[in-house]
């Protein structure tokens, strides 16, 4: 009977042990995120160019007033939470993105959560700061996006297009995540509009580290107007 109930509980430790060990590596705080060295960096869009891909064009809207690096926690509302507008991770980049195109992560991953096993979030699960992980939002966007092969820097470079999502694994073993621009680098490869401190930027980041995954996001159709009666 001890041996059956220990190979049933096998499996769950191994599960919370992952949970917990997601929870610990993947959330980056300001003073142990790397900084990018001397990367070409633009804060505004030229006035000459409206981006066709419209997450772009919502990342893009944030680098008019762009947030500070914060990888803090903050208990926010649900759904549609967000953390202070002038503060904001990485993720925080991809979620006001996708909020712009009617996807809201922090409503969308805690859905999926109820059918699907989210290792990092076994332990315990947080609607303030579950979509705000890494781990959270590859393993979304492994189930609900096209997602591309990474074998090589050359192969992303052929499969990349504007709005599509990268995720790279830095120094010390902490994730990261950026949306490609519509903006290209000298040797043709797109420009990454992300936060990795000090502020939200555009820079020629896209192979600067180990890339780990990349997805391509249909943006959900607008809902259409219900005629008014009358």
């Amino acid at each position: 009977m001890a041996k059956k109930l220990l190979w049933f509980a096998l499996p769950i430790i191994t599960l919370a042990a992952a949970g917990y060990y997601y929870s610990q590596t993947s959330q980056v705080s300001a003073s142990q995120t790397p900084k990018p060295k001397d990367f070409p960096t633009t804060n505004s869009e030229p006035a000459h160019k409206v981006p066709s891909n419209p997450i772009v064009a919502a990342a893009r809207e944030q680098l008019i007033n762009p947030a500070h690096y914060s990888g803090a926690y903050y208990k926010i509302d649900y759904p549609m939470g967000d953390v202070p507008a002038d503060r904001g991770a990485c993720t925080d980049v991809i979620i006001r993105a996708l909020r712009k195109v009617k996807i809201d992560l922090q409503k969308e991953i805690q859905e999926d959560a109820d059918k699907q096993i989210y290792p990092a979030m076994m332990l315990a699960r947080d609607k303030s700061i579950d979509h705000r992980r890494c781990p959270n939002q590859i393993q979304y966007f492994s189930r609900h996006a096209e997602q591309f092969p990474v074998d090589s820097n050359q192969i992303v470079k052929n499969n990349i297009k504007p709005g599509d999502i990268i995720f790279w694994k830095l120094p010390d073993n902490k994730d990261h995540v950026g949306i490609a621009s519509d903006q290209l680098a000298s040797d043709g490869h797109p420009l990454v509009i992300h936060n990795i401190g000090p502020t939200a930027s555009e820079q020629d980041v896209l192979f600067a580290w180990k890339i780990v995954a990349h997805f391509r996001v249909n943006p959900k159709p607008p809902t259409p107007n219900t005629p008014e009666a009358g």
